[in-house]
């Protein structure tokens, strides 16, 4: 029986807050705003933070973000974590492995998220069936053998194995995780996980 596999978009299989400083730097430039961002502001998981951290005004990071998250040709143009397409590759290929990309969008900008991430699939990845796309902010209710997540909160309840990706912003002891610092091991754990339950 094949084992079912979702994976995350946003600060998983692409870097996505690596990509918001980016852009965020782009539009503070054009604007004139004399801020130098840095990425070492991806520490918090909530991009305003990040922004206020790098010297903007609350007011001025709320109307940033909107910006960037309202632009559709951000969310097709965000880069892939190192290694994230050869492996995602490997794995939805193999004739084991079901495998889903599950991942939220952001209620306020919700249709530019929608177009822009299914645009950057199938510029991307044409390979990828877009009926296993699935949008969800509540993705620990999908039922599977492995999610892999930078958000432990998603994966929590979920009822596989639960594969954190290591990001800054999800420091902490999670011991029913697995973390994993890269893409090539997603790849060995799930591999690894899977023959050990077939020794068992």
């Amino acid at each position: 029986m094949k084992k079912t596999i979702y994976i995350d978009m946003d600060d998983t299989l692409l870097d996505t807050s690596g990509s918001m400083i980016w852009y965020a730097q782009k539009l503070i430039n054009k604007l004139g705003m004399g801020i130098t961002l840095s990425n070492a502001l991806n520490k918090k998981y909530s991009f305003i933070e990040m922004l206020i951290d790098g010297g903007l005004k609350t007011s001025e990071a709320v109307l940033l973000r909107y910006m960037i998250f309202k632009d559709i040709t951000f969310w097709e143009n965000i880069s892939f974590n190192k290694d994230a397409y050869e492996y995602f590759k490997k794995l939805y290929d193999n004739p084991n492995f079901d495998v889903y990309i599950a991942t939220s969008v952001f209620l306020s900008c919700s249709d530019e998220v929608i177009i822009g991430k299914k645009n950057f699939i199938q510029n991307n990845m044409p390979w990828f069936d877009l009926k296993k796309l699935i949008y969800s902010h509540a993705k620990y209710k999908l039922h599977g053998d492995f999610m892999i997540e930078d958000v432990p909160s998603q994966l929590k309840e979920f009822n596989g194995t639960k594969i954190l990706f290591d990001q800054p912003h999800n420091q902490g002891d999670f011991p029913e995780m697995i973390r994993v610092k890269d893409w090539k091991e997603v790849y060995t754990t799930i591999y690894d996980t899977c023959k050990n339950n077939e020794g068992e």
